[in-house]
């Protein structure tokens, strides 16, 4: 006899009552008008959101623009006295050049409950899994990409990300960008969350993401042929091994996203403590 209380598959729960209210920050225009957008200067840090607790975040939806060359549709008429540049993009009159590395100039930065070093820290990009700002459209329980058609596969293509990790927080939730670039960048955004009356439970483990890199990463036999066996060397004490998470206590290890360019390598990791 199977046990009916506790939630069967992914949408085993819609049945329940759940005592919590649903809100959402985001960057609509709050003065009426439709610019849902922020800009972001160069140097800049952002909060997105911050947030009372108790509660738990439970989606965000983030897309992006970082410019070198500003589109017409993108100029502000009054900046150049041409009402005429206001052309949208879509009607094919378009010079816009995008910064290619962008995605990895934005930091994305979470704290919970007043702490002062992040449990999240990383690059944009990297955190949705869109690796070495290379555009690119993927699906997966927690996290998905759509990266824009006519820009697929390119470095700084346009995409957006979304991610369904449930992130709770027992006093405060502050999610923060940085704009460590030297050019501003433009910004949209939602981040739902659920906000509950009763404390967290003591064993509630928190979400952590963390970015690292090795640059350069100092490998042996590159002029090896792959699964040769000149490759099948012992190695039993991890002497030169990328190490991609060494921690202690309690929680989940959620895995992570490894990426190799020009033989420099980088890597993320999500887990929860």
């Amino acid at each position: 006899m199977t046990d009916s209380s506790g939630p069967a598959g992914m949408l085993g729960d819609l049945t329940r009552h759940r005592p919590a209210r649903t809100a959402r920050a985001s960057s609509f225009d709050q003065t009426g008008r439709n610019r849902d957008n922020w800009i972001v200067m160069p140097g800049e840090e952002r909060t997105l959101a911050d947030i009372e607790g108790p509660g738990f975040i439970t989606h965000i939806w983030m897309t992006q623009s970082c410019r070198i060359q500003p589109g017409p549709g993108q100029i502000d008429p009054n900046v150049v006295g041409v009402p005429m540049l206001e052309i949208h993009n879509a009607l094919g009159v378009s010079w816009e050049t995008v910064d290619p590395d962008y995605y990895r100039k934005i930091v994305l930065k979470m704290y919970w409950d007043d702490q002062e070093t992040p449990s999240v820290v990383a690059p944009l990009g990297d955190f949705f899994g869109l690796m070495n700002s290379l555009s690119g459209s993927y699906e997966s329980l927690p996290l998905s990409v759509s990266a824009k058609e006519p820009e697929l596969h390119t470095f700084g293509g346009s995409a957006a990300f979304n991610s369904y990790f449930r992130m709770p927080f027992g006093t405060r939730a502050r999610i923060v960008v940085e704009n460590q670039n030297d050019i501003p960048y433009l910004q949209y955004f939602y981040i739902d969350y659920e906000l509950v009356r009763d404390p967290l439970p003591e064993d509630t483990l928190y979400f952590h993401a963390h970015w690292r890199r090795a640059l350069p990463n100092q490998g042996w036999g590159p002029d090896l042929q792959a699964n040769s066996i000149e490759t099948t060397v012992a190695n039993l004490d991890g002497k030169d091994n990328y190490v991609a998470l060494e921690t202690e206590g309690r929680g989940h290890y959620v895995g992570c996203n490894l990426a190799v360019r020009h033989f420099q390598g980088s890597w993320w990791g999500r887990a929860t403590t």
